[in-house]
Order: C-alpha cells, then sequence, then structure tokens
C-alpha cells in the first residue's frame, strides 16, 4: 500500500535537488542561505548536497528561510518524486492539509480512528480533483485574458471571497 522507501543516494539527489531549486527559486545565494540558516559556508553546502544526516530542525530552519513548504520536500523524498517539493514551495498545499488535519482532529478527536483508508482516499482524491477543475477554469480565463479577448465576467470567482 505504502511506497517503498528510496535508497539512500536517491534520498541525497532529491534533497539537494529540492533545495538548490528552492534557494534559486527563491533568487538566494549559497551565502546568503547558509547565513540566515546560522551555518557555515561548507556546512550548508553539504547541507544542500543531501550529505550527512539531515536533522528536523535544519529542513525546517531552510522552509523557514526560503519561506517554502517542509512537508513538500519530505513527501518528495519518501515518495522519491522530483520536483514536488518545488511545486508545493509558494503556497505550502502539504503543511496547508496538515494543518486542516490538525483542526479535524481537535474538533473530533477520535473520528480519524473510525476512517478506513479508503473512505480517506476518496476523501482527499475528490479534494484534488477539486482542485483540479478550480485550476483549470482559472487557467482559461488567464487565457481568455492574455488572448485579448477578456471574458465578461471577474476572474475572481464569487466564491472564492472569504
Amino acid at each position: 500500500m505504502f511506497p517503498r522507501f528510496t535508497d539512500r543516494t536517491t534520498q541525497r539527489r532529491l534533497l539537494g535537488a529540492a533545495f538548490r531549486t528552492i534557494r534559486k527559486r527563491r533568487g538566494l545565494a549559497v551565502r546568503q542561505t547558509a547565513r540566515a540558516m546560522g551555518m557555515s559556508l561548507r556546512s550548508y553546502e553539504r547541507f544542500e548536497a543531501g550529505d550527512g544526516e539531515i536533522k528536523l530542525e535544519k529542513l525546517f530552519r531552510f522552509a523557514v528561510v526560503t519561506n517554502s513548504d517542509p512537508l513538500g520536500v519530505v513527501v518528495e523524498v519518501y515518495l522519491g518524486e522530483a520536483g514536488l517539493a518545488d511545486q508545493c514551495a509558494d503556497h505550502k498545499p502539504l503543511l496547508i492539509n496538515a494543518l486542516a488535519l490538525k483542526r479535524f482532529c481537535a474538533a473530533s478527536p477520535d473520528d480519524l480512528r473510525l476512517m478506513d483508508p479508503v473512505t480517506l482516499i476518496d476523501a482527499f482524491s475528490r479534494a484534488y480533483e477539486d482542485l483540479g477543475d478550480v485550476a483549470k477554469k482559472r487557467r482559461a480565463i488567464a487565457d481568455e485574458w492574455l488572448s485579448g479577448t477578456p471574458p465578461d465576467a471577474d476572474p475572481k470567482d464569487d466564491d472564492d471571497e472569504t
């Protein structure tokens, strides 16, 4: 049911690529990131290369410094899914998902234990399918605007107002 753990070489490659991609996307230099994390340049270079053991404290510090989703990095390595951390960096969907789960558990402390995997798979799959539909609608609206023929509707849906 669960994916197999990736081997250590693959983990290092994925970690290094994720850290480097996020740092570069944020426009941060290696030295600047090392300083912000309170690390020597050499220690940061080893960290970014995925060398040695990566402690959660450093992963969380990196996420704070780069304003990214720490769970995106963890899940990328766990699933062996290159690029997932980068996709999650800006809007932090895995962190948001974890916070929603925390809220659910606080409101209904024993209900999660009553859920079977099929129910959870179905619920999460539907939620992500709905998000995909929203993304498609927004992309279509943006494409119309950029083509020079803007639609009559405001690009912000009525249900987006909170």
